[in-house]
């Protein structure tokens, strides 16, 4: 029988049947094992004592893999045992090569895993305070070597040279033990230094990924990792570091059944296991069987027309601003490449960070009309990854989109080209003088929703004010204070309505204000739409407000500097402003954007818009 993303091979020289995986479709076929892997029936449990000695177990162990319940519980017994075999590892000549990168680079000290001092910090975010990785280690009277594994090398040496500093070039932190210190190692200096490489050629990917790897090991095999482990990188580097707990305690459900030698993890616990959760990007959708099958996919129908010679799509597992954010980046992108053939394809709304009902996801979907783009069915197109895609607002980075006028895509109109996001075409071509601004602006305003009245509500300016204060990326509230202040003062009737993330100080803020409930219990689906059909939004440094700024382009939105959007103050109507500066106080600044949002106002009115 066929077994989804699994080919089978019937070797010449023997009898044995091998199943043959691939990367793309090893997923599908991990799922397609799941529920027998996890069930614990009769039949099951003798399969499982198999799995079991196959993986290494003792006999004890053998015992408890066969009689766990619970899924998340059985795979990570299983990844522990896994990680002890010593079965995942790299071809000879790889790990010859990042054994001589990790001595070049005087790494091995954290890579043996035998002394104390030697420790390391993964932090691939930018919003945890860098000194709350550090306090972790405040307990241990003594100077600890600290390997920083970071994507903001950057922002951690601004964050190391703030620390205060002890004698002989060590750093400390505000602790109860003063016999504290650090001394850090921060990144690769291979990776840090070949940023600047716009189109890497092969041996530039290869030391790269050796680099990589070398950087893997030693959060794997450090005396202690503390990190955010919810990344690709994390989850591996946890796994590597899992063992099976001690079987009795087990059996006598005792604790949980694995342990991880010496780490602590920052950030959301549950994502940080399973090797087999991907974040991001194409392989988001493996998580859900049921929405493709590879060998289905090869057997297309000859005679369905395809929907496009270019097709493209965005599918993310973050929170709803950032999904929402990147679908329109990628619709926009569509519509400006349509003359190549671009066509965006729809993936639904994924199942948000922030807890999100199928419901809620369901009336955001309605809300921003994005059925209209029609869905990507799986049985007849294939799914290929979009790489590489640079970080937002990094023009300078190689994109999939540069050589879009001679993609190779144009020859296959069944392929779906899947990313997170289409930032790396959106946020570099809105900026001035751009090949495709004008293709860019004219989608945004194409896809403008209708109804820019408050709730039926034609009498008063109406001003959204959107203040996310959980994000690493907030601006003051003293800002948004003085925005307020420079609206009202110009036009004192103004009804000003305040969403925020969080409770805020609202005796500081001009009379009259509205102040509504946070977020969650708000809905999110009515926060957009206040966001939308405001007269004048003032946004956050938030993917919430640039999705609600970006489906009301032309008219007014007021916003900090962003500078990995910098773009968007080429959009129509959207003004950012530095908090600070003289604009924030500058009354004139606010009358003409009072004048602009009141003469969208009257053209809604008269239903001319």
């Amino acid at each position: 029988a066929d077994i989804p993303g699994a080919a089978s091979v019937l070797c010449e020289e023997s009898t044995s049947n091998i199943l043959v995986v691939t990367p793309d479709s090893v997923f599908v076929y991990f799922h397609h094992l799941l529920p027998e892997m996890v069930d614990r029936t009769t039949w099951s449990i003798r399969k499982a004592h198999g799995w079991a000695v196959n993986l290494g177990a003792t006999e004890d162990e053998v015992t408890v893999l066969a009689t766990l319940q619970g899924g998340d519980d059985i795979l990570d017994y299983a990844e522990a045992l896994l990680a002890r075999t010593g079965i995942p590892m790299l071809q000879p000549w790889i790990s010859r090569d990042v054994q001589s990168f990790a001595e070049t680079n005087k790494m091995e000290n954290w890579m043996s895993g035998g002394d104390r001092r030697f420790v390391a910090v993964y932090k691939p975010e930018d919003h945890i305070p860098f000194e709350e990785y550090l306090y972790k280690f405040s307990n241990n009277c003594q100077t600890h070597q600290v390997y920083v594994a970071t994507k903001h090398p950057i922002a951690v040496q601004d964050a190391i040279q703030a620390l205060p500093t002890r004698r002989k070039g060590r750093y400390t932190i505000e602790s109860k033990k003063r016999c504290v210190a650090f001394k850090f190692k921060v990144g690769l200096d291979f990776i840090i230094n070949n940023w600047s490489v716009h189109r890497p050629n092969c041996r530039q990917r290869y030391d790269e990924t050796v680099a990589t790897v070398a950087e893997l090991m030693v959060l794997a095999r450090a005396s202690i990792l503390v990190g955010d482990l919810s990344t690709n990188s994390g989850r591996l580097a946890r796994f590597i570091r899992s063992t099976p707990a001690v079987s009795t305690a087990v059996i006598n459900g005792k604790g949980r059944p694995t342990t991880s030698r010496s780490t602590v993890v920052l950030g959301d616990e549950s994502k940080s296991r399973h090797v087999y959760y991907l974040s991001v990007s194409a392989a988001a959708f493996y998580h859900d069987p049921a929405i493709i099958d590879v060998n289905r996919a090869d057997q297309t129908n000859e005679g369905t027309k395809p929907p496009g010679r270019c097709l493209i799509s965005s599918r993310g597992s973050d929170g709803i601003g950032h999904q929402l954010e990147a679908k329109l980046s990628c619709i926009a992108t569509a519509a400006a490449l349509a003359e190549f053939g671009v066509q965006y394809v729809h993936f639904p709304l994924a199942s948000a960070d922030h807890g999100l009902e199928p419901h809620e996801l369901a009336a955001v979907e309605d809300a921003f009309a994005l059925n209209r783009f029609g869905s990507l069915d799986p049985a007849t197109l294939h799914v290929a990854k979009r790489e590489p895609l640079p970080n937002v607002g990094w023009c300078q980075g190689t994109s999939w989109f540069d050589d879009i006028e001679s993609k190779a895509c144009r020859q296959e109109p069944k392929t779906v080209y899947l990313a997170d996001n289409c930032w790396d075409f959106f946020y570099c071509n809105i900026l001035p003088k751009a090949k495709y601004q004008e293709g860019i602006v004219d989608a945004l305003q194409n896809l403008a929703i209708e109804g820019h009245s408050w709730r039926g509500d034609d009498s008063r300016l109406v001003i959204a004010v959107h203040i996310r204060q959980t994000d690493g990326r907030k601006y003051p509230i003293s800002f948004f204070e003085s925005v307020v202040l420079g609206l009202k003062s110009v036009e004192p009737d103004a009804r000003i309505i305040v969403h925020s993330d969080e409770e805020i100080e609202q005796s500081t803020f001009p009379a009259g204000v509205e102040f509504m409930d946070n977020e969650e219990s708000t809905g999110i689906t009515d926060v957009l739409k206040d966001f939308i059909r405001a007269d004048v939004l003032v946004a956050s440094l938030s993917s919430l407000s640039y999705a609600a700024g970006l489906s009301r382009v032309g008219r007014p939105v007021i916003s900090g500097i962003d500078p990995s959007r910098l773009g968007l103050m080429s959009l129509p109507g959207w003004y950012m402003v530095e908090a600070g500066s003289k604009h924030e106080t500058d009354l004139n600044f606010y009358r003409a954007i009072v004048t602009e949002a009141l003469a969208w106002k009257q053209k809604a009115s008269a239903g001319k818009t």
